[in-house]
């Protein structure tokens, strides 16, 4: 079998103990995230700079509408004492003017005194009058500056305005950071600089995926296995996993999960075994990677071994061919057991040290009792 072997891992740090370049997607995916976070600090430091502001703005207002707060208080004390005099004032001069009528029609008091107490009179309610005038105009000042509380207020709205607008700002600068769920290293970016994306939050389909980050703690083979040899694989199997970049290697993985559903294709249908590789060694794995399995269905201690291209069948029953010392041949039934294509097990009807023949050839192979390459397995194909 040659299926995908599918790992979670790929780019970004090499291996430990290991140096490389890195990946050159996984540095433009850096170089993204940080002209985003860019982006998005020059948004920040705009909204902060609205804030500040419209908060000095706020604080002058505030310092204005106080100092004329002042300003009015002071006014309004100024025109109330003028106004206390000017009135007494005119009590006073038109009481002098009264008496002074008086004593003109006693003949104790001249025309012209009458005429300059009259005019006195007259110039301290004139004076009294524009005193009252000048507390209305106090009044019309502390409309003015209700309105300019008013405007107060307004700037304060337009400050928690502003803050909004800031949070939100930052708001959005921590979503331009991508922080993945799990640890890993990037092993693909799906969109590139200045794409439109969707959110997985607000639309439904789900969002758009941007990176897709990869656990190399685990690492697993997706196995493709004929539905003719399926039947004899469980879980918790031993597998012998080999891959091109590595041909001297055997990794050593174990079955951990069996699809309960087949796929047909090209009329062929296979199951996906799932395979975990367990090697210490299996940080030499990459994604992707085209592997060979080998599934150890059984094995045989002290097996007696002879080759499987020795092995016939006729009339049902299983046969080899021997070879005396005289040089004869003849033809005996066996008891054949497990095999792994290669070889095969003799569980009766050969001895250690007898020579069969191989099929198509006039070679020896003479067995001798033992496990060459290891114990018997066998490959499925």
């Amino acid at each position: 079998m040659k299926p995908a072997l599918v790992v979670h891992g790929g780019c970004g740090t090499p291996p430990p103990g290991e140096e490389g370049p890195r990946n050159a997607a996984c540095e433009r995916a850096a170089d993204a995230g940080w002209r985003v976070l860019q982006q998005g600090g020059s948004a920040l430091d705009g909204a902060e700079a609205t804030v500040r502001a419209s908060q000095a703005r706020l604080i002058n207002a505030r310092e204005s509408l106080a100092l004329a707060d002042e300003n009015l208080k002071t006014d309004r004390q100024r025109a109330d004492a003028a106004l206390t005099a000017a009135q007494a004032r005119m009590q006073d001069s038109r009481a002098k003017a009264d008496r002074t009528r008086e004593l003109l029609g006693k003949k104790l008091a001249s025309l012209e005194e009458a005429e300059t107490a009259d005019t006195a009179a007259a110039q301290a309610a004139a004076e009294a009058e524009n005193a009252a005038t000048g507390i209305e105009e106090l009044k019309n000042q502390a409309r003015t500056l209700e309105q300019a509380r008013q405007q107060i207020r307004i700037a304060e709205a337009q400050v928690d305005n502003d803050q909004v607008s800031l949070d939100l700002a930052r708001q959005r600068l921590t979503e331009t950071r991508v922080v993945s769920p799990v640890d890993g290293v990037v092993t693909q970016r799906a969109v590139q600089i200045g794409q439109i994306i969707s959110s997985g939050i607000s639309n439904v389909g789900g969002g758009t995926t941007a990176l897709v980050v990869s656990d190399l703690s685990r690492i697993f083979v997706l196995a493709a296995v004929d539905e003719s040899d399926i039947g004899q694989v469980r879980p918790g199997q031993r597998v012998k996993v080999t891959v091109d970049a590595h041909r001297n290697r055997e990794f050593t993985g174990e079955v951990v999960r069996i699809s309960p559903r087949g796929v047909n294709v090209s009329n062929v249908v296979t199951f996906e075994v799932k395979i975990e590789v367990t090697a210490r060694d299996k940080e030499l794995l990459r994604p992707e990677m085209t592997a060979n399995v080998e599934v150890l269905i059984d094995e045989r201690p002290d097996a007696l071994l002879a080759p499987s291209d020795a092995i016939f069948r006729r009339g049902g029953k299983t046969w080899v061919s021997l070879q005396a010392a005289d040089g004869a041949k003849t033809d005996r039934e066996v008891n054949a057991g497990i095999s792994d294509g290669r070889r095969t097990e003799i569980l009766s009807g050969l001895t250690v040290g007898e020579t069969v023949l191989v099929q198509g050839t006039d070679s020896k192979w003479n067995g001798q009792g033992q496990r060459p390459g290891g114990p018997p397995m066998m490959r499925l194909h």
